[in-house]
């Protein structure tokens, strides 16, 4: 039942674009020439923002790695005592602590980026230039 209902709306919306009036067919042609480019304009939108997030999402993602490695190479160093943090304790936990806090907020900030909620994504595809 739900099919049949999508099929006779889609039925109605062709039926309603169909002109009532006879139409020329170079008036014709250059109503579904601007529709066309209207479409292709929407779609090179979306490509480009897609095109942006796949660059940001590498560039993050590589930010993050080095940041790890990081955290990686400071405790393997401390564990082989080649580091004496002995003086230095709040120093090692206030870089540490703050490293981690880094890479938290950049993952919720790549998440909200990347992954917007719907309301946020059909605004920024359907926005004007």
């Amino acid at each position: 039942m739900v099919i049949e209902d999508e099929i006779i709306a889609n039925l109605k919306e062709i039926i309603e674009k169909v002109p009532k009036e006879p139409v020329s067919l170079s008036d014709f042609y250059s109503k579904t020439q601007k529709e066309k480019d209207k479409e292709d304009a929407k779609l090179k939108r979306y490509n480009d923002y897609s095109e942006m997030r796949k660059t940001w999402s590498i560039v993050l993602a590589f930010c993050l790695s080095i940041s790890i490695c990081f955290q990686f190479a400071l405790t393997i160093l401390i564990g082989l005592n080649l580091f004496d943090f002995e003086n230095y304790k709040n120093f090692l936990y206030l870089v540490v602590s703050e490293n981690f806090g880094q890479i938290i907020g950049m993952c919720i900030v790549v998440v909200k980026f990347l992954f917007p909620n719907k309301l946020l994504n059909n605004k920024l595809l359907h926005q004007k230039k």
